[in-house]
């Protein structure tokens, strides 16, 4: 909000425009996360055949006892295998990786909402990004004033102050220095940029380029504040001079403001807006001094330097005013000094003079282009939207690597004449949108959903809640967006900055590898386990595995190895992939191939010793051939942790000791397992007993050789699968 008014209630509640906003918002219903349809499908799938094998388990235990009443074993053999097929702790793993990936994320100014959609990042395929102060540093400062037929450039004579240019610099014409700033049109819009403007500031009256100067309120009014102070106008000596007595506030729909100011000869109607609004208005032109019939020439000398400015990247303002005389209705606030009076707008604002224009630039982030760039790399289109006007949209985008040319370019009326089905035909074209109002957000969110995409929208204003509602992701800007969108939204940037979404973005998909890491992992040992069991009930007397054994590997591995790769760092190309397709199930070729793999070797290995242990180390007895059999299936799990880091790489190229989570993992189940083989307690517990060293010798071997199977196999062969 911003000015000065008298509130007249006309409508209440869900009648009322912030009612009807929040109705669009509520009708926008929260669709699950990608991650979530993942897990959903993926936990059924789990589900059907765990039972389904569990069944088949315990009817051929069943059959192998001869005896229906002996189902005690049975049952306890197909219950524990049940808990161990069921990755129990996958949601624990997932809420630690998401909440993890939250914390580092707030670190690096993302403060995430909504946690399932953290992986919603990783999907991101577009983001439609608001231009002023997120692909731009929001700095807005005058460059160049047309007024008069004449251009002139407006200099800084200091670096950035912490909130912007200081009021410091120099009025150039034609390459030199303007020693006065005499003519009529640019003196009423040196003051028009102080009187018509609602920004303050806690002025200093000897403003040096190490002084203070952090004006409050909108960027563009404090771009104009800060010329007037260049110009050498006091700020608050301008003001008590020329007071106001009537403002019409600023309009985003009619994209200008007004104000009534009492100057020296008599009052003005000052009028500041959109080059196009401000030319609709006018019927007139002061050039010189001298008023004029504005004409169609004059109106194409306008509309060139216009296109000149804009050009350039600057944001343009036009500048016109109309005397107040006798007898007119605003008369009447000036002499009153009554702001709380009634007057027609449309009436007021027209058969305006016309002053010039004034050219103000947001430079682009330092970061930006290099931001931009990294998205391209990794598959994700950036779609600029502005409220600016075309010419100023393709500078600042072909500046920044997004926009090629204008035809990549739409404005807000050629996107109201469009049919929906005509901006899905060219929204995978387009790479900006200006002339944009918050509304036209919506229709290229739903274009470019009905093309697949997963989208990332941007919003600061009341009027972006439903498109931040409606966007897979939602973004609110935390120092210049309201309430209103950042409830609104999933995604809060404190820094307001873009590179902090492409950072967000590398977030989600480090979450999401890591999620399927341990899916990799949890599953693999799922399948060595069921194949050992259901082999050894098919063609052998014996288990390998008792009961409590196979539910002490399903706590252990459910728990710090897990976890530990829920803390995985992300490798280095993760940005150079293309996007996480949501219509893909987490379970790829290449994973299941893995899992089957590593399973299959698993089940060979723990048979191998169980049946051989005989062999190597004579009659060892039923009870140490479990104890080994056991043992050497832990064993297989803490080597084939360091599989699971990547699925690409080699865990050696990516860093053996990178994550010191899992070497701590590894240490304390290693520590635990010793526990169960050599602690008496543990023993009785496990049914277990001591091993030799010479006993270890070949589970340690064959157990390492998993870490061999997985870097010729899964890393050479299993990564041409899902190519």
């Amino acid at each position: 909000t911003g000015g000065n008014g008298r509130a007249v209630v006309v409508r209440t509640g869900m009648k009322s425009e912030i009612g009807k906003i929040a109705s669009m918002v509520s009708a926008s219903e929260t669709e699950m996360t990608p991650l979530q349809i993942r897990l959903d499908k993926l936990g059924k799938w789990i589900t059907l055949y765990a039972v389904i094998i569990c069944v088949i388990v315990f009817g051929i235990l069943l059959w192998k006892e001869g005896d229906i009443r002996e189902y005690n074993e049975p049952v306890m053999t197909a219950i524990s295998l049940a808990v161990a097929v069921i990755p129990e702790g996958l949601p624990i793993v997932v809420v630690v990786a998401l909440a993890i990936g939250v914390q580092e994320m707030a670190k690096k100014h993302a403060i995430i909402r909504r946690i399932p959609s953290v992986e919603t990042l990783g999907c991101t395929t577009v983001i439609c990004t608001d231009k002023t102060g997120t692909l731009t540093k929001n700095e807005m400062t005058v460059r160049e004033i047309f007024a008069a037929g004449n251009y002139i450039q407006v200099t800084d004579e200091c670096a950035s102050g912490e909130e912007g240019p200081m009021p410091v610099g120099r009025f150039m014409q034609k390459g030199r220095e303007m020693t006065e700033l005499g003519t009529e049109e640019l003196d009423h819009i040196l003051k028009m940029s102080l009187l018509c403007n609602n920004s303050n500031v806690d002025e200093s009256e000897d403003v040096k380029c190490n002084g203070v100067w952090k004006p409050i309120g909108d960027s563009t009014e404090n771009a104009l504040l800060t010329l007037s102070k260049k110009a050498g106008i006091a700020i608050k000596d301008g003001r008590e001079k020329y007071p106001r007595s009537y403002e019409f506030t600023f309009d985003s729909d009619l994209k200008r403001m007004s104000t009534v100011n009492s100057m020296a000869d008599a009052a003005y109607l000052f009028t500041k807006g959109a080059p196009s609004v401000v030319l609709g208005l006018c019927d007139r032109i002061s050039i010189n001094g001298k008023i004029k019939a504005l004409t169609d020439k004059e109106r194409k000398i306008l509309a060139n330097a216009n296109r000149k400015m804009a050009g350039k990247a600057m944001r343009i303002l036009a500048f016109a005013e109309r005397k107040i005389e006798k007898g007119d209705p605003l008369a009447d606030s000036v002499k009153n000094g009554n702001n709380g009076q009634d007057h027609n707008r449309e009436e007021a604002e027209k058969n305006l003079v016309f002053l010039g224009l004034v050219g103000m630039i947001d430079p682009p982030r330092s970061e930006t282009k290099e931001a931009i760039e990294r998205c391209k790399k990794a598959g994700v289109r950036v779609v600029m939207i502005t409220g600016d006007q075309k010419p100023t949209a393709v500078a600042i985008g072909k500046e920044i690597g997004i926009i090629h040319d204008e035809s990549n370019v739409l404005t807000g009326p050629e996107l109201d004449e469009m049919t929906e089905e005509d901006l899905a035909g060219k929204v995978e074209y387009i790479g900006g949108y200006s002339m944009a109002v918050p509304a036209h957000k919506m229709s290229v969110i739903s274009a470019l959903k009905k093309k697949g995409h997963v989208v990332a929208m941007t919003g600061d204003g009341v009027n972006d809640a439903p498109a931040l509602t409606r966007a897979d992701i939602g973004i609110s800007m935390g120092i210049t967006g309201t309430d209103v969108a950042k409830e609104a939204s999933d995604m809060v940037l404190t820094d307001d900055n873009f590179g902090t979404i492409v950072g967000a973005i590398d977030g989600g998909r480090k979450i999401y590898n890591n999620i399927r890491r341990f899916i990799r992992y949890q599953l693999s040992t799922n399948v060595g386990a069921i194949l050992i069991i259901m082999i050894a009930s098919l063609f052998y007397g014996e288990l390998p595995l008792l009961p409590a054994q196979i539910l002490w590997i399903n706590i252990l591995m459910d728990g710090p190895p897990a976890l530990a790769l829920a803390m995985d760092p992300p490798t280095w190309d993760v940005m150079d992939r293309p996007p996480i397709d949501p219509k893909k199930g987490i379970l790829t070729k290449k994973i299941v191939t893995s899992v089957l793999l590593l399973g299959i070797f698993m089940c060979i290995g723990t048979l191998y010793i169980f049946f051989g242990a005989k062999h190597l180390f004579g009659d060892v007895g039923i009870k140490k051939a479990q104890t080994m059999a056991f043992t050497i299936f832990v064993m297989f799990q803490l080597f084939n942790v360091f599989n699971c880091r990547s699925d690409e790489k080699s865990i050696f190229s990516i860093g053996l000791f990178k994550n010191k989570y899992i070497l701590w993992a590894v240490a304390l189940c290693l520590g635990l397992q010793l526990g169960v083989v050599y602690i008496p307690f543990m023993q009785n517990l496990f049914h277990t007993v001591a091993l030799s060293w010479k006993e270890w010798i070949p589970i340690v071997l064959i157990s390492s050789l998993i870490i061999a199977v997985d870097e010729i196999y899964v890393k050479m062969i299993g990564n041409k699968l899902d190519a």
